[in-house]
């Protein structure tokens, strides 16, 4: 163990012991409450009650006395199975035996004594399934034995969520561990719960926060199922000691050892002959790897291994204190368990084959095909004509004095490694297409070490490290060039927890718990093609210094440019400190104190290319030639040869920008849990947030505050949508944390204000009060029948991602110098404050905290034993949720009514009636009615969009996206569940959810309003709203021959079958347009997306095929002539996510062979189908967009059938 975990884990020992006033955050706990009876029906009070763990050698986890009612109450108790003891003067003695709590659970166990000698005993065996008489939160329990039993493609416990009443689910059918997976993409957790976002959901494990807060998507570390007791989904009216969120509560409880050895070992196996092809695949023409004998696409090679061992029982170590005189100094502690988790996965696949042009043998050699233009841009006397130097005739080979010398490195060090074109046409001979090999690894221990100091004072600690390898064949994000070698990235994306805990009992009746936690998760990555500056030496010189890894990137010269991505140092970290005081005051159950957080958020590559890039090289023929685009792509390429850099060709920024954000945060709770009759338990409680402003510890946080812009101070701007140098202030409004301010260089115009919130640049509400209240009612007080309601609010913790963006888009901090017509080698620049109109990233300053409301009203009955139904009513609703917002836009009819100085500074309407802004007009494309032609020469045009900067309500800026809590969601919905279990483990469980799910807003920082000033036009559909969702899953073994005694038994018996069914009616997708603005508000160079106008239900009628899946005649197309004069001048009338997407079914089967060869050992041998029947599910498109000619086509399917097969080991 490195000496930084050891520090870590000390440390976590220590502020544990030293917070054990302070309260727990998440609830990871669970608890027996009940009444003891004598058989008349009376109270027996001051009967003892024994609560013992037989799992770990019948320790006594806790010893209570029943209050003058008979009650007793057991809070804080670990996730077990249990025996309940109860006796009492003259009654025979009771013992509950098989009382299973799961996570959050408030288990009854009332007891009736018989009336006898306290040496005779009465025992009673728990019912496998019980209603909740004590708690009306709504939650959905999946044990270990599922999660380790069920079909889970790729085995990552966040698809099992999905099996929850109320829960929609847009996750990829294989979900990763790790923030990345196989093919460079984010790992994001697409899961909505009761209405809320995917980004309003918390993961935990034991108590441990592992979401990301940067995006609240991503999750940092992801316990082996293998390692998993069980987890517990709150859908609804969450207990107060839960918060940071309003949507799904995921709380996850890893495996504690017991008081004998027991372990497993697995390996699970793919290949890609075990798999259908994938249906877009075989609809090819040419398959990326080609056919077989029968005339079939190949699959692409695919190669996964999946193996570990887990491994718990007792500590033998040296004994410490007390002894026999008889022991040996080394033996059993026996109060003290371990559990230790091992995983490992490998993953090696293709990714899909990209298009790419490279140059042939006689180009990088500088021969040409046709004439080129070889002047050098620093010697005048060279020129173009025919017999000078300056032109090269075709077949020529380049003289090696004209070669640029950074030109010359690029070809030694790249170029000439790459494959020379493999399918050219004859319109572009220099086509290629590769694929390239992404490797994926996963290596995770998880250890998990229980104690018991006494009776009443224990304690755990558990450790998680993860280690994901991964080799990116295309640079991370898949964002480099596609070509073969050139941007390979090694990532990795480590994850780690430390979590300690320590419980103590002061008395039966008041308990403390504190926990401190850390977690920690990243992308990290670094280049390791031919693009590192390890394996290409480029003899350039910079203007700044070089921060990235890679050499400067390469791209305009007429081939596939030479790009990647990073290095990247994207990591964060959570500190939390937690505890709890539980107390039982008569039928009182009460909780108190607060938790206290410190997040981290590091990333760079935020804005601005610290490597340099070359963009521009002329493409201008010579004279003679065609002027075809090949042609000039040839000429681009001589250019880069001789090492001529065209206008504004070179750009470098002065650092790898780079955010460092903290925050703060500190809640508090109290709750009561009143047992006010025996079948009544009613619930109060009552949080308090404060989620501190994040503040960036390299000082670069901005904002735009709308209160310090001066319309006197703005810029004037130009009909070409320039800013006038020298006029106004081109950071109006602008404010800059009081930390680091500055103005940047006198170029950049720039004077912003200093932040009035210091280091923050937004005002975090201090006032949150969330109350909760609910009851459990059992109506017949058998026990088998609870009725339960509530309402609680719940305040949400956003993201921090807005502000990594503000920092990367906005000044003054990050400078840029621009080079123009010069040279490779020397491309020096100057920095200067750009003259096109700055667009902004903002924040409102005066923030409101999001919160969500949830309310329910719900029946559970107890049919049998054995069986359970739940059915109910669930709603919630979003207020003041974050969404982006075109601050900026301007407002339908300003146009028309306004003046403006067009490009040619001829004072002009900004708008005539029925003039569509369309992104037109030049000197080549005549647009009648634009604005900004001249007004005595037609034929002369600029584009007609860029007048409009003029009349924006912030001049000087064209687009300010800004994150506003204005938005609202409503979710209803009719929600049942059933469990029935087996013996054994075997059970099947089935949830049904209608729902409805609105909203204003689709996301969190992303989709603004077509039109700023009516939002309420944008209500329709959420994202993941999906009106039927059914779920079925089950794991049964077989009765026959279960003993499996002799061959025959061993043969015939121990056989198991699981799977999943699911069913989603789909979700709402919505059609767009582009480069189309009627309503003249500056839409298509800003932030929201415009719409078309609705002619009818684009789902009736609709042909529902893979061509053409809805019904396109119902938009209306941007009208195709650009003469167009009586348009409407208003925004597109289409609704958002008014096209029903597919549905999706899917059958998950597995069928295992157990062979129980002793009461200890088993081996089974699994063989898993997804999608066994390979039903083809249609889930995205190519285009929603109406300008384009795949409008409606489908583009994405999940996954056809897919087979794993596993060996597992269990001792």
């Amino acid at each position: 163990m490195c000496k930084k975990t050891l520090s870590s884990i000390l440390f976590a020992i220590a502020i544990s012991i030293c917070l054990s006033g302070m309260v727990i955050g998440q609830e990871i706990t669970g608890a027996i409450v009940g009444t003891v009876r004598d058989s008349a029906g009376a109270a027996v009070p001051g009967a003892n009650v024994t609560i013992t763990d037989p799992s770990k050698g019948d320790i006594v986890i806790r010893n209570l006395t029943t209050n003058d009612s008979g009650e007793f109450s057991a809070p804080n108790l670990s996730i077990s199975t249990y025996k309940v003891t109860v006796e009492a003067p003259n009654f025979k003695k009771s013992v509950s035996t098989d009382v299973k709590i799961d996570v959050g659970q408030r288990r009854a166990v009332d007891v009736t004594l018989e009336a006898g000698r306290i040496d005779e005993v009465v025992t009673v065996e728990a019912d496998p399934v019980a209603v909740d008489l004590q708690s009306a939160t709504s939650g959905t329990i999946i044990s270990g034995d599922q999660v380790r039993e069920l079909s889970i493609n790729n085995r990552n416990f966040t698809q099992l969520v999905a099996l929850a009443p109320g829960v929609s689910s847009d996750l990829s059918d294989q979900v990763y561990v790790g923030t990345t997976n196989p093919e460079g993409q984010a790992n994001t957790v697409q899961l909505s719960v009761n209405g809320a976002r995917s980004s309003q959901n918390t993961f935990t494990v034991d108590g441990s926060d592992i979401t990301d807060r940067g995006s609240n998507l991503t999750i940092q570390a992801y316990p082996s199922v293998d390692s998993i007791g069980e987890f517990r989904i709150l859908r609804s009216l969450f207990p107060a000691e839960s918060g940071r969120s309003g949507g799904g509560q995921i709380n996850v409880v890893t495996r504690s050892g017991t008081s004998k050895f027991r372990g497993s070992a697995y390996e699970f196996v793919r290949n890609e002959v075990f798999n259908a092809n994938n249906y877009l695949s075989n609809s090819l023409t040419t398959p990326q790897f080609g056919r077989n004998d029968a005339g079939k696409a190949k699959r692409a090679p695919f190669r996964y291994n999946n193996y570990g061992f887990t491994i718990g029982g007792p500590v033998f170590f040296l004994k410490i204190g007390e002894k026999d005189p008889d022991d040996s100094y080394f033996g059993r502690w026996d109060k003290t368990f371990f559990f230790f988790s091992e995983e490992f996965r490998k993953d090696n696949r293709f990714a899909a084959a990209n298009s790419v042009t490279v140059p042939d043998a006689a180009l990088k050699a500088g021969v040409f095909p046709v004439d080129v233009c070889i002047n050098r841009n620093n010697q005048p006397a060279e020129n173009c004509t025919v017999g000078n130097p300056g032109r090269l005739p075709a077949g020529t080979p380049l003289n090696p004095l004209f070669l640029n010398p950074v030109a010359a490195a690029y070809i030694r060090d790249i170029y000439s490694k790459l494959p020379n074109p493999n399918s050219g046409t004859a319109a572009n001979p220099y086509l290629a297409s590769f694929s390239l090999t992404n490797r994926f690894e996963f290596r995770q221990e998880i250890l998990k070490i229980d104690h018991s100091f006494t009776d009443s004072f224990s304690a755990y600690y558990r450790f998680q490290n993860d280690n994901i390898p991964s080799e990116e064949g295309n640079a991370l994000f898949s964002s480099g060039s596609g070509l073969p070698g050139v941007s390979n990235t090694k990532t990795n994306s480590p994850g780690r927890t430390h979590v300690f805990q320590t419980t103590y009992a002061i008395s039966p009746k008041a308990i403390i718990e504190a926990r401190y936690n850390y977690s920690y998760g990243a992308i990290l990555s670094n280049n390791v093609g031919l693009l590192a500056l390890t394996n290409s030496t480029i003899p350039v010189t910079l203007p700044y210094t070089n921060e990235r890894d890679r050499v400067p990137t390469l791209i305009g010269n007429g081939f596939t440019g030479l790009t990647s991505f990073g290095p990247y140092d994207n990591f964060s970290n959570k500190h939390n400190w937690t505890g709890s005081l539980s107390t039982v005051f008569g039928s009182h159950t009460m909780k108190f104190g607060a938790v206290y957080s410190m997040y981290r958020k590091n990333e760079n590559a935020l804005a601005g290319n610290n490597e340099g890039i070359y963009s521009v090289f002329g493409n201008t023929v010579a004279s003679g030639v065609a002027n075809t685009t090949l042609n000039q792509n040839i000429q681009r390429w001589a250019n880069f040869l001789v090492g001529n850099v065209g206008t504004g060709g070179f750009t470098q920024a002065r650092f790898d920008y780079t955010a460092d954000l903290r925050q703060k945060a500190f809640e508090a709770y109290a709750q009561d849990e009143w047992r006010a009759r025996r079948n009544l338990t009613l619930y109060f409680g009552v949080r308090y947030s404060f989620f501190g402003s994040p503040w960036d510890k390299n000082g670069r946080t901005t904002n735009f505050d709308p209160q310090f812009f001066n319309r006197a101070n703005a810029p004037t701007i130009t009909g070409l949508g320039t800013r006038v140098a020298g006029t106004g202030n081109n950071c109006n409004g602008l404010i800059a944390n009081a930390q680091n301010f500055t103005t940047g260089p006198a170029s950049f115009n720039c004077t912003p204000t200093p932040s009035p919130f210091g280091k923050f640049v937004i005002d975090a509400k201090k006032n949150d009060f969330a109350p909760r209240v609910g009851l459990a009612w059992d109506p017949f007080g058998k026990g088998t029948t609870a009725i339960r309601t509530g309402y609680g609010i719940y305040h949400e913790q956003v993201l921090n991602g807005p502000y990594l963006q503000n920092i990367g888009l906005n000044p003054p901090y990050q400078e840029t110098t621009t080079g123009s017509n010069t040279r490779l080698e020397a491309p020096g620049g100057a920095v200067s404050g750009a003259p096109t109109v700055q667009s902004l990233r903002a924040i409102q300053t005066d923030f409101v905290t999001p919160y969500m409301q949830h309310w329910s009203l719900d029946v559970q009955h107890q049919l049998t034993s054995k069986t359970k139904f739940t059915f109910g009513y669930y709603g919630s609703k979003g207020t003041h949720l974050i969404g982006v917002t075109e601050l900026n836009s301007i407002a339908p009819g300003v146009a028309l009514a306004s003046t403006c100085n067009n490009a040619y500074n001829q004072l002009v309407p900004c708008q005539t009636p029925g003039y569509v802004f369309r992104n037109a007009g030049s000197n080549t494309v005549i647009v009648p009615n634009n604005p900004n032609r001249n007004q005595v020469n037609a034929a002369q045009q600029s584009t007609d969009l860029l007048i409009l900067d003029q009349i924006r309500p912030y001049r000087g800026y064209r687009s300010i996206a800004i994150i506003q809590p204005r938005y609202n969601s409503n979710y209803h919905s009719l929600q049942v569940s059933g469990e029935h279990r087996f013996s054994g483990a075997s059970s099947v469980n089935m949830a049904y959810t209608f729902s409805r799910n609105l909203t204003d807003a689709q996301n969190d920082r992303s989709a603004a309003p077509q039109n700023t000033y009516d939002t309420k036009s944008e209500y329709s559909r959420a994202p993941l709203d999906r009106r039927h969702i059914l779920t079925m899953n089950y794991v049964y073994e077989l009765p026959f021959f279960s003993e499996q005694k002799g061959f025959t038994g061993l043969l015939l018996g121990g056989w198991q079958a699981s799977g999943i069914f699911t069913y989603n009616t789909g979700v709402g997708f919505t059609a767009v347009t582009s480069n189309y603005d009627p309503a003249g508000s500056g839409i298509i160079n800003a932030n929201p997306t415009a719409r078309p106008n609705l002619l009818c239900d684009p789902n009736q009628n609709a042909p529902h095929t893979f061509v053409n899946w809805v019904n396109i005649n119902c938009f209306q197309l941007n009208p195709g002539n650009l003469q167009a004069t009586n348009v409407p001048n208003v925004f597109g009338s289409s609704p958002r996510n008014n096209i029903f997407g597919p549905s999706t079914t899917r059958v998950d089967f597995t069928m295992a062979k157990n062979f129980r060869f002793s009461d200890r050992f088993k081996l089974q041998l699994r063989a898993e189908v997804f999608n066994i029947l390979n039903k083809t599910n249609f889930r995205s498109f190519v285009s929603l967009n109406v300008t384009s000619t795949s409008f409606g086509r489908i583009g994405g399917v999940r996954d056809p059938r897919t087979m794993q097969f596993a060996a597992k080991i269990n001792f």
